[in-house]
């Protein structure tokens, strides 16, 4: 739970930038941001995906496997 809050105090800490945006991409796959990105996408109200869900998302495409995304 740690990494979750830091990813979210250092979206927090350049909000200015971010919050222009349309979505948000977390590219690195070595943090854990399960939990965050549903965090992020309530209080932003904007897409926001990771490495990590990105790769489940083409797998579960790819093996014709239905998923609903939380938060979204």
């Amino acid at each position: 739970m740690a990494i979750t809050f830091t990813v979210y105090r250092l979206v927090k800490k350049h909000i200015d930038d971010i919050i222009q945006a349309d979505a948000m991409y977390i590219a690195c796959t070595g943090l854990a941001t399960y939990d965050v990105l549903g965090y992020l996408h309530g209080d932003l109200g904007m897409s926001i995906i990771s490495e990590n869900s990105g790769a489940m998302l083409e797998a579960l495409d790819r093996l014709k496997i239905s998923y609903r995304v939380p938060g979204m």
